[in-house]
């Protein structure tokens, strides 16, 4: 199973097989007699103002958004619980609170002269580090303890460690480098798909290869950031791959007002050319989704502050978009959205753990979902 997430790049750093008629329009439908832009880094609200899609108008709080999504997946009479992780995965949950539990912010430190925190959370990771690796063998027999300690558990243990490290040192690197010049190009995006595998996801790179999406006459380009891809079972004779979307947005000013604040967060928090960008994006991978027709699952991320996804949109909506570019006066496409959670927090980690690792467990064991 794959559900894709899209990442814009940062500046902190440095088709479907339905056949669409163009007869000529009706005189319900909206048309603006202009082409759509070309690329999507280009794209406004406006463009997708036009197309019938739109932003909630506030956040949806991050249990309710993932709920939405499994129920994609439940079987009649299933519980909400029977769709949930696996005890493994629970447990590891649970040691990822308990061992990581500093944090680090990097648009303070960016806008402070002195680097405000790296020296110390420096010498915290580093500490962290050494204490983890001392108390594997403890950490183990715990497992074992709780009837997780057969070859295939630990297995499993054997990998979420091995990520955890990984991720700890890459982000010691980052604060050694603290200040050098040209240390910033792509830093987040590698420090997101570090932060990632914790959670068994396996990213790809959106340069990988381009999306096209034709609407109408318009054919519009464009790239996400990082893509999260999983290959259903041959059996099922799914082709939809797309787990999660990721796009990375280039500054920290892409946020506006007091976004902090989770009660207050609204797309109106956030600049309309991210959201236009983010949104034409997750339409063009909507039929590659590991959740179609349902829906496409994104990510936007900017700086370590990701905020999850959920574009809806009906087939007979999408039709007319494809085939006329432009919609009747009934046709209306959501995408909901949470508050910004920044997983280099430890108060805002906890919250998007499960989630995260939700999405591992899925693109992992695509099979278990189809």
């Amino acid at each position: 199973m794959s559900a894709k997430l899209t990442t814009k790049s940062e500046k902190l750093d440095s088709s479907s097989s339905v056949e669409y008629t163009t007869e000529s329009d009706s005189s319900d439908l909206f048309n603006h007699g202009r082409k759509l832009p070309p690329k999507t880094t280009e794209w406004k609200m406006s463009h997708l103002l036009e197309l019938g899609i739109h932003f909630d108008k506030s956040s949806t709080d991050l249990d309710t958004l993932m709920s939405s999504v499994k129920q994609i997946f439940r079987k009649p009479k299933q519980s909400e619980t029977d769709s949930e992780i696996s005890k493994m995965h629970k447990c590891l949950i649970e040691l990822t609170k308990d061992w990581w539990t500093f944090s680090f912010d990097f648009e303070s430190a960016e806008k402070s002269l002195t680097g405000e925190g790296v020296v110390e959370t420096l010498t915290t990771a580093e500490k962290a580090i050494k204490v983890f690796e001392q108390e594997n063998y403890n950490i183990m027999e715990n497992l074992n303890k709780t009837n997780l300690g057969d070859w295939r558990s630990l297995q499993v243990y054997s990998v979420w460690r091995n990520n955890l490290l990984e991720f700890w040192r890459y982000f010691c690197m980052l604060l050694i480098r603290w200040g050098k010049p040209y240390q910033k190009v792509g830093r987040f995006t590698n420090l997101f798909m570090a932060f990632s595998k914790i959670c068994f996801l396996h990213p790809e790179p959106g340069n990988t290869y381009s999306d096209i999406l034709q609407i109408k006459d318009s054919t519009v380009r464009g790239t996400p950031d990082i893509r999260f891809m999983a290959l259903p079972p041959s059996s099922s004779g799914r082709k939809n791959l797309e787990l999660i979307v990721v796009t990375e947005v280039k500054q920290y000013d892409a946020f506006k007002g007091d976004y902090v604040k989770g009660e207050n967060f609204s797309s109106e928090s956030l600049s309309p050319n991210v959201l236009a960008q983010h949104g034409i994006q997750l339409l063009m991978e909507r039929e590659c989704s590991f959740f179609f027709p349902a829906g496409i699952v994104g990510i936007l991320c900017i700086g370590t502050k990701v905020i999850f996804t959920f574009l809806q949109i009906s087939q007979s909506h999408y039709h007319l978009i494809r085939g006329k570019g432009k919609v009747d006066k009934t046709s209306k496409a959501t995408i909901s959205y949470t508050r910004p959670y920044d997983y280099m927090d430890a108060r805002d980690r906890t919250e998007i753990l499960e989630a995260f690792f939700w999405f591992g467990q899925v693109q992992s064991n695509p099979k278990e979902f189809t």
